[in-house]
């Protein structure tokens, strides 16, 4: 990368006002196990040359900082119509080594990347117990892969239309699992699993909309056993990660209750996937009961196996208190005549049956305040639901008319406050939001009574940024528990230096706030990982919270924030090209843009931007550019491939990326782009050049040599020699072909095709490519040529025949 050689005034220059801020897509892999070493990957937006780096989280170590990477990328089946007209991004590879440590707990870490532009939000990497492997991408149709159990896979449906073929041996009467795990990645994978024996589907699974597919079945027989993933839309990208844990033994699909007092050893029902492949419907799933020692932890939540029958299952997670832990007794829909429960207790129950709903006797006082949280969903319960406070006539008293259901709180599914008029008897109403759900599965806990004064902290996003010289506000959310209404005290560590904080008292009574953060013009760019502490202090008597964010998809925590200080590009482009400009497929078309500088005189570096108006169908630049130092405009290369669609309207953009220093002599990278200024628009045309094989498929045994014919037609302009090849794609080995060359009278030629012992895996077509020069830019035309190493089998009443096929039709 050119270096800019001064230091510019960014907050001041109006060309500043475009900006490419950096976003994170995915790592690949998504996890490791414990004692492993892997190269991952970070695909994003705008990370430029070398982005910072966090892993968060004991026992894992990661580099601070990345390295652009070799991007691994396929087209996949062509876009056409609107569908190619959509936005489009196209994330960057950016790697470095991650090392897990044998100690380190299992379970989620979080990481984040930065630039001297921007933070990205934390995302999820998982710490796992198993063998691990990690998918070796080719282009082309699917080549089953086998596995040795038990074994977790770290794959990515990518390109569009991805399938991914993963094969194990299984033996008769073994039980197996096979758990995908992509939504808990934050992937946009909306999977499908499916398992086939001998070519023939047994079992499938789509997941719901909150969790993932999973598997679990008997083999009727020893065999070879197949699994297929693909997204539900046949969707995929580089994003599209996931974890396919397949391992064999027992799998516990749900546990009832859903958490127990840490002092006291409980016995669990526990809820096992089906062994049958295609249970009869109704059928009542298999249960048994559990004895599990917490081990008496002193956090909230703890994740272990357990032992069933002899074998131990995939890690349960439970919830831990320190409350009276009671149990639901039915029947229970219905007010009788019971001892109700005196707050504080903890309540444990759940809707066995569609149209079910709980209720729960509860003694109270008048004046005392009632609090009811309940957890399911984060515990990993499919109910979705309803909670209720009901007088002992049975009207509702809480929550009231048009008060929001959910959300109130982020520590709780659901959360209701209610203060009694009276004493009395009050009764607890939970069930789920659809009458048509409910099963052994659907488990909740209410935590019943107002807690001690307290009060917690969150924020409800994890990375922000703010250009030196202007202000930010970081929310912070408060939940008041039980009588606590007093103010807050806030107070930062990690601030950077030169950087003002304001607005750092909650009043009284006030559930929200914002926080004022203001870098100077001289505030250390980079990112910097604040962590919020809220006090309140009575007669002299403190309590203090550390602010946190809580994510529901993951069911985690983090305890910082990370403060991105920011600068904006010294340049901008103008566009200087026609509204639109008539291009030929297959070609070579320079865009005029002109720089505007302002004080800045360095080198610009220009690529295709990360971030496209519409997919971009295959368009690249037709080589490195960078504009040289005090140049004022430039024309940039976008090549188009010869499949492009005829009359498409297309929108190019184009990013500059700088290298500038600080104040204190340190170096960073800047980039730009826009969605107007920065774009080239084309329509489309046909390309001037064909290729035509006259052979659509070849036969290519081992050890051989083949020959194809080919037809070249070429616009009267184009007047240099054709050069004819054959491009294999890189993952095809054992084959070579030496190009032709056909002169401006030839239109026809043959291309001999080589083989050795060792050909393919020929699980796509060969390309042929013809290419001329025109004025030193490249006009191309591409066919298809399908290709295998055996001959087809007709099957026939006596027995397969092979038939040789070498030529279409023959």
């Amino acid at each position: 990368m050119l270096i800019a050689t001064a230091w510019l005034l960014f907050q001041t220059n109006p060309l500043w006002s475009q900006s490419s801020e950096p976003a994170a897509s995915y790592i690949f892999p998504a996890g490791a196990q414990r004692g492993q070493t892997v190269d991952v990957a970070v695909g994003g937006l705008f990370l430029l040359d070398s982005p910072w780096f966090e892993m968060i989280g004991p026992g894992i170590e990661a580099p601070k900082r990345l390295h652009a990477g070799e991007t691994v990328w396929f087209d996949g089946p062509q876009l056409v119509g609107q569908m190619s007209l959509n936005p489009e991004d196209y994330p960057k590879d950016h790697t470095g080594e991650v090392s897990v440590a044998d100690s380190a707990t299992l379970g989620i870490r979080h990481w984040r990347v930065w630039t001297s532009q921007g933070t990205t939000a934390a995302r999820v990497f998982v710490v796992g117990d198993l063998p691990e492997i990690v998918e070796q991408e080719i282009a082309g149709d699917p080549i089953p892969t086998e596995v040795t159990l038990p074994i977790t896979i770290n794959g990515r449906v990518f390109p569009r239309s991805d399938v991914d073929i993963w094969t194990f041996p299984a033996k008769r009467g073994e039980s197996y699992t096979i758990d995908v795990s992509a939504k808990e990645l934050q992937s946009p994978l909306d999977a499908r699993i499916e398992l086939r024996v001998d070519g023939n589907a047994i079992a499938e699974d789509i997941g719901t909309q909150t969790t993932d597919p999973l598997i679990h079945f008997t083999a009727v027989h020893d065999g070879n056993y197949e699994v297929r993933i693909h997204d539900v839309g046949y969707a995929g990208a580089q994003p599209f990660v996931y974890r396919l844990t397949i391992r064999c033994g027992t799998h516990v699909d749900w546990i009832y209750p859903l958490g127990a007092n840490r002092r006291e050893n409980t016995k669990f029902e526990v809820g096992l996937a089906p062994n049958d492949v295609n249970p009869q419907i109704g059928a009542a799933p298999k249960t048994t009961c559990v004895s599990v020692d917490l081990n008496k932890p002193a956090r909230n939540y703890v994740q272990q196996p357990l032992t069933v029958d002899g074998q131990e299952s995939q890690p349960v997670r439970f919830e831990i208190s320190d409350l009276q832990e009671r149990l639901e007794t039915e029947p229970n829909n219905v007010p009788r005549d019971v001892h109700p429960y005196v707050a504080p207790v903890m309540l444990n129950g759940r809707i066995g049956q569609p149209g079910d709903e709980d209720l729960w006797p509860i003694s109270c006082k008048s004046g005392h305040r009632l609090e009811l949280r309940l957890s399911a969903g984060r515990l990993g319960s499919p109910l979705q639901p309803e909670l209720a406070i009901l007088d002992a006539d049975g009207n509702q008293v809480a929550p009231a008319p048009g008060e929001p259901r959910s959300g109130d709180v982020p520590s709780a599914d659901e959360f209701v406050s209610f203060t009694p008029p009276d004493d009395g008897l009050y009764w607890v109403r939970i069930r789920d939001h659809f009458a048509s759900r409910g099963g052994p599965a659907f488990a909740y806990r209410i935590q019943v009574g107002s807690l001690a004064p307290d009060f917690r902290l969150y924020f409800a996003n994890d990375a922000i940024k703010a250009i030196r010289g202007t202000k930010v506000m970081l929310p912070i959310r408060v939940e008041r528990l039980g009588s606590f209404q007093g103010p807050i005290s806030l107070s930062i560590d990690g601030l950077p230096n030169n950087t003002a904080a304001t607005d750092l008292t909650i009043p009284a009574d006030k559930n929200e706030a914002a926080i004022a953060l203001t870098p100077s013009e001289s505030a250390p760019l980079g990112g910097h990982r604040l962590r919020i502490t809220g006090t309140h202090d009575q007669s002299g008597v403190k309590t203090q919270r550390t602010a946190i964010h809580a994510s529901n998809s993951t069911r985690t925590t983090l305890d910082s924030v990370l403060f991105g200080v920011t600068l904006s590009p010294p340049f901008s482009f103008k566009n200087l090209g026609p509204y639109y400009a008539p291009v030929y497929a297959g070609s070579v078309y320079w865009h005029p843009f002109a720089v505007e500088r302002g004080d800045y005189q360095g080198p610009i570096t220009v690529r295709m931007a990360d971030r496209q108006r519409r997919h971009l169908q295959g368009v690249s630049a037709a080589q490195p550019f960078v504009i040289p130092a005090g140049a004022d405009s430039f024309k940039f290369p976008f090549y188009l491939p010869p499949e492009m669609s005829c009359n498409r309207l297309g929108r190019l953009l184009v990013m500059g990326i700088a290298e500038v220093d600080d104040e204190l002599g340190n170096r960073h990278q800047v980039a730009y782009t826009d969605g107007e200024e920065a774009q080239a628009v084309i329509s489309v045309m046909a390309c001037r050049l064909s290729i035509v094989a006259q052979q659509s498929s070849l036969y290519l045994p081992p050890n051989s040599q083949t020959t194809i014919d080919v037809v070249v037609q070429r616009d009267a302009k184009l007047t240099d020699p054709v050069t004819v090849e054959m491009v294999m794609p890189v993952h095809v080995k054992g084959l070579e072909a030496t190009p032709i060359s056909l002169s401006a009278t030839e239109t026809r030629g043959t291309i001999t095709i080589r083989s050795s012992s060792g050909i393919g895996p020929l699980n796509m077509p060969l390309t042929l490519r013809a290419t001329v020069l025109e004025n030193g830019n490249r006009v191309v035309a591409e066919t298809k040529v399908s290709a295998v190493t055996r001959p087809s089998v007709v099957s026939k009443k006596n027995g397969p025949t092979a038939t040789l096929r070498t030529a279409e039709g023959s």
